[in-house]
């Protein structure tokens, strides 16, 4: 397998600081609702109104913040964790979630100075670890962040998303059997989580037992029809076993659930092409490039095989 595929991302965590006045506003409470709804413009509205009434309280810049983070407003997001930070600079949470934005805008060096921070403000803080965790995985140092998930699922022992991608940083460290073990670790708490069975379907792939890894992924799917990495490794799968239809069924479906992955598109490419497609082929691989960021490991390649066929 070329690559693996990394789980969602974890949500941010919005939390008020301890350092603020016992007793939140009425505003603030409303925010919260909203948050925990997915009602995000509610949410900022709310927490707005809250900074308004009183600035120096943290908890309203902090949760404003991871509204705005899920809104995709990253600059924003920035903008109230640094005040957060500013107010509360023992707080380990702002700064935690100005880490997990700064990885969202790409810039891991950032993400890992704030998370960095948020550990050492306090060790104890599972969701530090497990994002300091991902962002040492994304910056390839896999024994540091196979040390941090470790961390994490001792101290939440039933979290999927914590076991998932422990095992998948041991898949990608050439450990599949200790990846198989975490993943049946988190399964024992969690039996249907599409994230522990693509991981040890990923498992199963490395260790070349198709059948197993396709049976994890098929499972996965199961329990959750839009988890594009199950349906994309079950296409994986169906390809070596030269299965074309399976594999651009579920090609299909991974391109529906997520338009923006070029992965997929190329992947579905090189299955219509192997099936006898070539033309079709043509239009997949120019979105994978159309959608694909610019340093995209694949994207030279993909160029180069336009060119010839253009030629033909």
């Amino acid at each position: 397998m070329k690559k693996l595929w990394p789980l969602a991302l974890v949500g941010l965590l919005a939390a008020c600081s301890g350092s603020e006045k016992s007793g939140d506003s009425d505003a603030k409470k409303h925010g919260d609702e909203a948050l925990q709804a997915g009602d995000l413009d509610a949410a900022v509205q709310a927490y707005t109104e809250a900074i308004a009434a009183d600035a120096n309280a943290v908890g309203p810049y902090n949760n404003r913040g991871v509204a705005y983070h899920r809104l995709g407003q990253y600059d924003k997001a920035l903008a109230d964790f640094d005040k957060a930070i500013s107010l509360a600079p023992t707080d380990a949470r702002p700064y935690s979630n100005r880490g997990w934005t700064w990885r969202s805008k790409g810039d891991l060096a950032k993400a890992r100075k704030d998370l960095d921070e948020a550990v050492k403000l306090d060790a104890k803080y599972s969701g530090a670890l497990y994002r300091r965790g991902m962002i040492r995985w994304g910056q390839k140092d896999l024994a540091g962040a196979e040390a941090d998930l470790k961390a994490t699922v001792e101290m939440s022992p039933r979290s999927s998303m914590a076991w998932s991608a422990l095992a998948e940083v041991r898949v990608a460290a050439g450990q599949a059997d200790a990846a198989i073990e975490a993943a049946n670790a988190g399964l024992k708490d969690n039996p249907e989580s599409a994230s522990l069975l693509n991981a040890r379907g990923l498992a199963w792939y490395a260790k070349k037992d198709f059948g197993k890894a396709s049976a994890d992924f098929s499972a996965a799917i199961k329990s959750d029809p839009d988890h594009r990495n199950a349906r994309f490794n079950r296409a994986l799968i169906a390809c070596e076993e030269h299965k074309w239809a399976e594999a651009i069924a579920d090609l299909d479906e991974a391109i529906r659930i997520a338009p923006k992955n070029p992965d997929s598109w190329k992947l579905r490419g090189f299955a219509k092409f192997a099936s006898g497609k070539g033309d079709d082929s043509v239009p997949d691989y120019k979105k994978a490039l159309e959608v694909a960021p610019a340093d995209w490991a694949d994207r030279k390649e993909i160029e180069e095989w336009l060119k010839k066929d253009e030629k033909k």
